[in-house]
């Protein structure tokens, strides 16, 4: 084994040592061990004596695992936490992500501080502080229209990396979602696209930027023109085009208030079969554009 194969194996040693030690030394004071490496047999370690706790929560776990897998997980500040009976209070969910992403990587090692000795009644006020959002992270960032541009980039994280309405992918850390957002600065223009659909027409935001974002891959002319028409509603086009029946289509779900998940994909769906039929030369169909529990057209074909 080379020389730092058995020093990366030491340390990984001593993080589970260490952790035994402590447990053994339970009922203890307050005390905290600064960056304690967890490897998969230290976390089955602290997660013996997780007999006090909520549930699991399987989509924390599951986002949290593909994070480490992908290299991408990111200390926060956040510790794991026992109680001075010797019960884990906070941290069974990353603990067990760090189980199985050690299923398929077993070299996967994270690295927290723990506290020890926190009273038990300690747990009732864990989490309930708001977590920061998507939008909140850009706008620290100094992004304009934030909230727009973090619904938007959720929205085409998903159509780019596979996600299907019916099979939403995990989503990734927010650095992640920051990093697509510059290798993709096109959304950002897209948003203000989108933005101008919304005040003018009322399909949300971020539906809108979302669609004008992958119609212009395929044809960038054809998506400014359909979707300038779209929200210019002094625009001279014909009474059964496809940006008439999309106006049409607003107006009526607007008046019923905010929009589903689902809703909001089949909206995208919607722009998008809509800017189709502008560039096949289509009227809107005789039924007109609806919404949609299965929404149909979610990539544009080239």
């Amino acid at each position: 084994m080379s020389t730092s194969n058995l020093r990366k194996a030491y340390r990984q040693q001593a993080g589970l040592a260490q952790i035994q030690a402590r447990i053994a030394q339970l009922p203890q004071s307050k005390m905290t061990d600064s960056d304690v490496r967890i490897d998969a047999d230290a976390a089955r370690e602290l997660l013996a004596i997780n007999t006090h706790n909520r549930r699991l929560n399987r989509k924390s776990i599951e986002r949290f695992a593909g994070l480490m897998k992908r290299g991408a997980w990111k200390v926060n500040g956040d510790n794991i936490r026992v109680s001075v009976t010797g019960k884990l209070l906070d941290g069974q969910n990353r603990l067990t992500a760090v189980l199985e992403a050690a299923q398929e990587d077993p070299t996967i090692v994270v690295v927290y501080d723990i506290v020890w000795g926190l009273e038990d009644e300690a747990q009732e006020t864990m989490d309930v502080g708001a977590k920061r959002s998507l939008a909140q992270a850009f706008q620290l960032r100094g992004e304009s229209n934030a909230t727009q541009l973090a619904a938007t980039t959720k929205i085409v994280w998903q159509i780019e990396n596979g996600g299907i309405p019916a099979r939403w992918l995990a989503e990734p850390s927010y650095g992640e979602y920051i990093d697509f957002v510059s290798n993709n600065q096109d959304l950002k223009d897209a948003v203000l696209v989108g933005v101008s659909v919304a005040k003018s027409v009322g399909i949300p935001a971020s539906c809108a930027a979302a669609a004008y974002f992958e119609a212009a891959k395929v044809d960038q002319q054809d998506a400014d023109d359909f979707f300038t028409d779209l929200a210019d509603l002094a625009a001279q086009v014909k009474p059964d085009s496809p940006m008439v029946g999309l106006r049409k289509l607003a107006a009526k779900r607007v008046a019923r208030g905010g929009m589903s998940r689902i809703e909001q994909a089949s909206a995208y769906d919607i722009c998008i079969r809509a800017f189709q039929d502008y560039r096949d030369g289509r009227s809107t169909p005789t039924s007109g554009y609806r919404l949609t529990r299965r929404p149909r057209v979610w990539r544009i074909p080239n």
